[in-house]
């Protein structure tokens, strides 16, 4: 009787054990069932917060994501991370404003930080989107310069930086200074990055070509060339790079006997275009096989 006993009383525990794993698995079956299951084991832990808020970011549910990220805050005061969080889902929720106060608030101690322990990649955005807030003002460009400047200044491997600083150089016509900054930008890229830095550099040269026509005649060949280079070296990197494609095939028609050694390799690039809206890209193909001899 007693090992019956035993026995029916161990198959109860082993029964419950099984049943309780089973509601553990279902809790950590995604993502958010897991970080909500471990709030409920440590409410006060401001990075368990942080990770919901991320989630629901990554949702679009901007609202939610918020509340997260406040809570995360409110546990670890300290934590700049969940603010600069709170900062950039009030800029994803429009309210530019407010976010624009908190990132000034903000700044000099994320510097601080950099300066005392290490830079943390993220914290970094903070620069990135303070401007990107500046930038909508047009009177305020020369605010956003200089917050790029001083990006690089602390981290000068930053390639967006280069990007973001070239872009407003070009908006304030500072085109000599941003053909600088993007080939500075070039020589740092990775892979993914040198496509978009190509294609910026022969956006630029192409509007110093056209600012400067006059004083520029006895080198147009060259620098028309070297234009079309820097379109073409985009597509190297990344084939389906559909504003380098359509701006080299709108140079090719403008410029044809200085540029007839781009064509056919143009003509391929083009025939094989895989990537998205692709009638821009099909109608300048249409028009350069529409020579003679090219269909």
């Amino acid at each position: 009787m007693f090992k019956n006993c035993l026995l029916i009383m161990f198959s109860v525990t082993i029964g419950l054990f099984c049943l309780k794993t089973q509601f553990r698995n279902n809790d950590w079956s995604d993502e958010l069932s897991l970080f909500s299951s471990a709030i409920k084991v440590n409410a006060n832990n401001a990075k368990l917060y942080n990770n919901v808020g991320h989630h629901y970011e990554r949702l679009k549910d901007f609202d939610t994501a918020l509340q997260y990220f406040q809570k995360a805050s409110e546990l670890q005061t300290d934590d700049l991370g969940s603010q600069i969080n709170i900062a950039r889902t009030l800029i994803n929720l429009g309210q530019h404003s407010r976010a624009e106060r908190m990132l000034w608030k903000l700044k000099p101690k994320v510097k601080l930080s950099a300066i005392n322990n290490r830079i943390i990649p993220n914290y970094l955005n903070l620069w990135i989107n303070l401007a990107n807030i500046i930038v909508k003002n047009e009177t305020r460009l020369s605010e956003a310069e200089n917050l790029y400047k001083e990006l690089i200044g602390m981290r000068s491997d930053f390639v967006e930086a280069y990007i973001n600083l070239g872009d407003i150089l070009i908006r304030q016509s500072k085109l000599t200074e941003a053909v600088d900054v993007y080939r500075r930008g070039l020589s740092l890229a990775q892979t993914d990055r040198r496509a978009d830095l190509y294609f910026n550099l022969g956006v630029v040269h192409s509007m110093l070509l056209k600012a400067n026509a006059d004083e520029m005649d006895s080198n147009r060949t060259e620098n028309v060339l070297l234009i079309a280079e820097y379109f073409q070296n985009s597509t190297l990197f990344n084939s389906n790079h559909k504003e380098s494609i359509v701006n080299l095939a709108i140079l090719l028609q403008q410029y044809e006997p200085i540029l007839r050694p781009f064509k056919k390799t143009l003509i391929r690039t083009m025939k094989s275009y895989s990537g998205a809206d692709p009638e821009l890209v099909y109608f300048n193909l249409a028009l350069l096989l529409s020579d003679a001899g090219d269909n």
